[in-house]
């Protein structure tokens, strides 16, 4: 059965494969695919994919998909897979994108699709991000596609798009409070637990989990950086505008568009803390994390996941 295959001849489509989450996503399928297996990388950058060294991999096919509205052309290049992950890409049109490749899955008789899409769809918050993937999840129970969620908040490795300002000018800029608590997670511990969703998708079906890391505020994250990069690293608090934006990210290689939206993103840290803390009655900080739950590990610490990728911050 699907549930009890744990990777044994599985033939999986990754779309939005050359990204953060994609490409681990594939590498983690690729080391524990057995023989026979297959994983088809579906990505619009080729040239990405090959510096990620996915092509590669053995058992991994890397598919360009430019046009994720080819329903045609998606129908028949994931004809014969088990079952899908799709991760939103970062077009202004990603909630339609994504629609119609669950859609194209669903017509091919993929069995089983995950979804990755953001806490924030919880509440009633406002903002960009909010409105894409709320899309998406308000669409998928009509589609009749066999699902499952996992929403992430935060991810880590937005702070590496903050890197130039912290290497050149020793500031981290931001439009929230220093001491306002929130709960990133790094890719790595996203694509581990969608790993473990994908090689036992019966288990998870109809599920919507959150993926949470541990709690961590600005001012942490300013001591981690000073401690490890020997040097102060100061904060400095903006607005929400188009150009504090390119401030906040002077990241050349994230979208004009994604920057406003991670700006949002961060407002919606400052007004509403708690979308970025675990669902529960009593103790939010010691509670369990869905995250917790699917890969039976605890998330990756800030400070760890900062001295991994120390060389980013450092000239």
């Amino acid at each position: 059965s699907r549930g009890g295959s744990r990777g044994r001849n599985l033939n999986v489509a990754v779309f939005g494969a050359s990204g953060n989450v994609g490409s681990r996503v594939v590498k983690m399928l690729a080391s524990g695919m057995a023989a026979g297996g297959k994983v088809r990388a579906f990505t619009h950058n080729v040239l990405e994919a090959r510096r990620s060294g996915l092509q590669a991999l053995a058992g991994v096919s890397v598919l360009e998909c430019r046009d994720w509205k080819d329903s045609d052309a998606i129908h028949n290049a994931v004809r014969g897979c088990e079952v899908a992950m799709i991760i939103p890409p970062l077009t202004e049109t990603r909630t339609t994108d994504a629609l119609a490749v669950v859609r194209a899955c669903r017509d091919a008789e993929v069995g089983f699709v995950l979804v990755i899409s953001a806490v924030v769809v919880r509440y009633p918050a406002q903002g960009k991000i909010h409105e894409e993937f709320g899309g998406i999840e308000n669409a998928l129970s009509y589609i009749g596609e066999d699902y499952c969620l996992v929403r992430i908040p935060f991810l880590m490795e937005n702070f590496l798009h903050q890197s130039p300002s912290v290497r050149y000018e020793g500031v981290l800029r931001a439009t929230c409070n220093l001491d306002t608590p929130f709960r990133p997670i790094c890719a790595d511990d996203v694509a581990r637990m969608c790993v473990q969703i994908l090689w036992n998708p019966s288990a998870h079906s109809g599920k919507q989990y959150d993926a949470h890391g541990g709690p961590l505020s600005l001012r942490a994250v300013l001591a981690t950086m000073s401690a490890h990069l020997r040097r102060q690293i100061s904060f400095e608090s903006v607005g929400v505008s188009s150009e504090d934006a390119t401030r906040i990210f002077p990241s050349t290689t994230l979208p004009n568009f994604q920057k406003k939206a991670l700006v949002q993103l961060y407002r919606q840290i400052e007004k509403h803390p708690e979308l970025f803390q675990i669902r529960t009655k009593k103790h939010v900080q010691q509670a369990t994390s869905d995250f917790e739950g699917v890969t039976a590990k605890s998330p990756i610490p800030f400070q760890e996941w900062f001295i991994a990728n120390l060389a980013a911050f450092t000239s």
